[in-house]
């Protein structure tokens, strides 16, 4: 990738760093060059490992238990830092077996089942086009990470309709009541 006048902005994946997240903008975008390196945690969080934590309830893990298990659409908003992409993964980590189709801008959300692909949005697949492709691919459960745009939830929430329920998706918010305020407009 090449970040310059015409392109200032990169995000790109760092393989050598346990899989890292490296984005950078320049000006325009910016007044002075600036870059950030995220890094995935190195082990995942499963439920009893945040019932343990006290990170959850014990009637939380049975909810969150029986809504995986019930095939239940989920939907995780808070705020960065909030703990989705977790809640999220611990929640994939419930799930015994079918195809996932994961979807995100980067990659966060991981399965350890083997019939699990994860899609990648860029400038030439937005989310939309992203889930349109995934019902294609008969998926059993269809996973998002950060719904940003109303077009994305309502494409996301026809697809759970129509026979892929028991789907995951993170949305940033401040409280479960703001979830719509921003994309359901």
């Amino acid at each position: 990738m090449i970040i310059n006048e015409d392109n200032p902005e990169m995000s790109v994946k760092l393989p050598f760093l346990n899989g890292g997240r490296f984005h950078a903008m320049i000006p325009p975008l910016v007044s002075n060059p600036i870059f950030a390196i995220r890094f995935p945690p190195k082990n995942r969080l499963s439920l009893d490992i945040l019932l343990d934590l006290g990170t959850i309830t014990s009637s939380e893990y049975i909810m969150f238990e029986n809504a995986v298990k019930n095939r239940k659409n989920i939907l995780i908003a808070g705020t960065t830092g909030s703990g989705k992409t977790t809640i999220a993964n611990a929640l994939i980590g419930e799930i015994k077996k079918g195809r996932l189709i994961i979807i995100e801008d980067t990659p966060e959300i991981t399965s350890s089942l083997p019939n699990s692909l994860n899609i990648l949005t860029c400038k030439k697949m937005n989310f939309q086009q992203a889930v349109r492709s995934a019902l294609r691919m008969r998926p059993d459960r269809i996973i998002v990470g950060d719904i940003r745009d109303g077009g994305t939830a309502l494409d996301l929430c026809e697809a759970w309709l129509a026979g892929h329920p028991g789907g995951i998706a993170t949305i940033h918010a401040s409280s479960a009541s703001e979830t719509k305020k921003g994309y359901m407009t």
